[in-house]
């Protein structure tokens, strides 16, 4: 608690009290006493103890004098700097108000609003002096744009309800344009709480409002080009679909009879034979080769031979039921599946029918021809064959048609495998071939449309068995995938090919690339890329002389995509083989790292010739060209399919018509005679008059 209201009554008090008792002192005789000794030497100036307490009184009103001078400066200092700092202060805050791109101001919170303060930079802002907005207390109500006006005013309703708000509105400058400004209203209440004025902040957010329009106006331009270009994206999508629906009818369908191919074929038996595992279901397969249809090719021509085909198509799905499938496997190999049926007499009825029809004539064109069918059939129930020992079953028994004269159909047995290699004399034999070098390669010339120069050569697998003589492909290359004698078959292919590339080159003939075909299991479950890289280091040959042939549906599976890639950065060069009897995903074949498409055989059969139009090829060869793939044909026979396939730009060929696939020694020999001029004397001129062969 503070006893003193002010600092001199507090040191006036002190000094009377001081006074007081230094009086008392030396009044006191004892005190007198004590100090007399201080005053022997005044003596002689006759002080006495009166004349000292005056003293003392004297000197502590000096004291009290020289203490209240003191603070008296102190005040006078601290008014001194206190002048110059709001001097300052005022200096400062008037640069701030006039370096501020707004405007300050202060109004009244209750009937007009009126102002009481405005910054001098409203002149600079609006065009107008402070003076002129003071003395018009409608001045900020007359200036606000009509549209905006009542906006304005709820706003300042609101304000006073919230106690703080920002809104946007028009203001008339003095040149008469609008402008567009933004206000920070704060208000200011009394100690009562009582709202007394606002306390306001504008600043003209004109060109901010002009760039939003410009940028809503670029907005809404750009939505409309967006909404143009997903139109027009949504357009290319559609028409992607339809080309990828097209192409993939294109690859399903036997473009001559429009029936499925073999690739359908082969997708059905693995769905029917993976549905039928574990329960007595039976499926059945009718394979059916035309007889003598070679004797009708050479004497009508090919024209008349692909009708009669048609016509034989149509008979066939005649015969059959809507529960069954009858597909093309290509020239003039027919295949039918039957699911829907509990007795063998159903199957049977069923061949009998096309046997009648298919043996009835056949006018084409006026010219009466006569073919029948031979037929091979096999019964299987549950899981007990694959779909490729199912096909084979078939096809042996279609071969023991053939043996009796044909015009006919065999049901498969046991004993009919006896004399037509079963899968485990195949096995045991293939082994012994292996162990004893009793499999060779053959070498297919690769031709180049354009120039007829040979680029390159596939490497064929071949097997002379002693008794049973050349052993076919088809009949033995199952059983080693089957068995995995594939993977070291595979193995020795590549070695050996890469061997004899680099053989060639010795010899003085040009380089030539080297395909050679790489099976699923070899690629999928084998450490190819290491057998390949050890090929090429071990015979010295150069990784660009190399390629590698995989079929279509390998070709996306993301395994076999990384070990492609690392084929592919080492040099070697890559190829889908038979391709248009898969389905490849035109996106997904754009990351293939694959550089030629390879068309299969059974598309080229027929081209050339009136009514076959061949748009399957065509598409192969422009996809070929628009992801920057050569595309070579396999298969070509005649003169007639080449050119056809010069005249679609395909790039390259090969086929009867140049070569069989020849031994190693004797490709030597044909690559060294057959120059562009010898092999392809009439193509490279643009006529076909002259036998290529030659």
């Amino acid at each position: 608690m503070h006893v003193f209201k002010s600092a001199w009554q507090r040191d006036l008090i002190i000094v009377t009290i001081v006074t007081i008792g230094l009086t008392a002192f030396f009044l006191s005789v004892n005190a007198f006493e004590v100090l007399e000794g201080w005053f022997e030497a005044y003596e002689s100036w006759g002080l006495d103890e009166y004349f000292l307490g005056f003293v003392a009184l004297g000197f502590s009103f000096i004291w009290y004098s020289y203490r209240r001078l003191i603070e008296t400066r102190t005040i006078l200092e601290i008014q001194s700097r206190t002048r110059a700092n709001l001097r300052k202060t005022s200096e400062e805050f008037s640069f701030l108000m006039s370096a501020t791109p707004g405007v300050f101001y202060s109004c009244k919170a209750y009937d007009d609003f009126g102002a009481i303060y405005v910054s001098e930079s409203i002149k600079q802002l609006l065009g107008y002096t402070s003076e002129e907005y003071i003395g018009d207390p409608s001045f900020w109500a007359k200036r606000i744009h009509p549209d905006d006006k009542q906006r304005a005013f709820d706003t300042l309703e609101r304000l006073l309800k919230e106690g703080r708000v920002v809104y946007e509105y028009r203001f008339r400058h003095a040149d008469g344009s609008y402008r567009w400004m933004q206000d920070q209203l704060t208000v200011s209440k009394n100690k009562d709480g009582k709202v007394e004025r606002i306390v306001g902040f504008w600043i003209d957010i004109t060109d901010v409002k002009n760039r939003e329009q410009e940028l809503e106006q670029r907005v809404s331009e750009s939505t409309k080009d967006l909404s143009i270009a997903n139109n027009d994206l949504n357009e290319e999508i559609k028409k992607r679909k339809e080309s990828e629906l097209a192409f993939k009818k294109l690859a399903e369908t036997d473009e001559l009879t429009q029936l499925p191919n073999r690739m359908i074929f082969s997708k059905r038996m693995e769905e029917i034979v993976e549905q039928m595992n574990g329960t007595d279901q039976r499926v059945c397969i009718i394979l059916l080769d035309m007889d003598h249809f070679k004797h009708i090719n050479d004497t009508l021509g090919h024209r008349l031979g692909d009708i009669l085909l048609c016509h034989a198509a149509s008979r066939i799905v005649n015969c059959t039921r809507e529960t069954d499938t009858v597909v093309r496997l290509g020239g003039d190999e027919f295949a039918i599946i039957i699911t829907d049926f509990h007795h063998e007499d159903e199957v049977r009825e069923i061949a009998q029918r096309i046997l009648a029809s298919i043996s009835k004539s056949y006018d084409l064109e006026g010219q009466m021809a006569y073919s029948s069918p031979s037929m091979g059939i096999m019964i299987a129930t549950g899981s007990e064959f694959s779909p490729e020992e199912i096909f084979q079953n078939a096809d042996i028994a279609l071969y023991e048609t053939k043996r009796k004269g044909g015009k006919g159909f065999t049901f498969y047995n046991e004993q009919l495998s006896v004399g037509v290699n079963s899968r485990r004399e195949i096995e045991l034999a293939l082994r012994k071939a292996m162990k004893n070098s009793g499999l060779e390669l053959f070498y297919q010339p690769q031709i180049d449309i354009n120039t007829g120069r040979i680029y390159g050569a596939e490497a064929l697998l071949r097997w002379n068995h002693p008794e049973w003589g050349m052993v076919s492909p088809g009949r033995f290359i199952p059983v080693a995938e089957e068995t995995r004698l594939i993977i070291p078959i595979g193995d020795w292919v590549i070695r050996t090919a890469c061997k004899q590339a680099m053989e060639w080159q010795k010899q003085g003939l040009p380089p030539i690339t080297m395909a050679v075909n790489v099976s699923p299991l070899q690629l999928m479950h084998h450490d190819m890329v290491g057998v390949i890289t050890r090929a090429l280091d071990e015979t010295g040959l150069d990784p660009k002389w190399l390629e590698v042939e995989i079929t279509e549906s390998l070709a996306g599976e993301r395994k076999s995509i990384e070990k492609l890639s690392s084929l592919r950065e080492i040099g070697v060069h890559l190829a889908i083989d038979d391709f248009g009897t898969g389905y490849s995903s035109l996106e997904r074949l754009q990351t293939y790292p694959v550089g030629r498409l390879k068309i299969d055989q059974s598309f080229v059969r027929g081209l050339g010739r009136e009514g076959y139009n061949g748009a399957a090829i065509e598409a192969i060869v422009q996809l070929g060209r628009s992801l920057d793939m050569n595309v070579i044909a396999e298969g070509v026979e005649t003169l007639e399919e080449m050119q056809a396939l010069k005249d679609m730009n395909c790039d390259e060929a090969q086929g009867f018509l140049f070569s069989p696939a020849l031994p190693p020694e004797v490709f030597a020999d044909f690559h060294k005679v057959h120059t562009p001029k010898v092999l392809m004397p009439k193509i490279i001129d643009g006529t076909v008059e002259a036998s290529v062969n030659g």
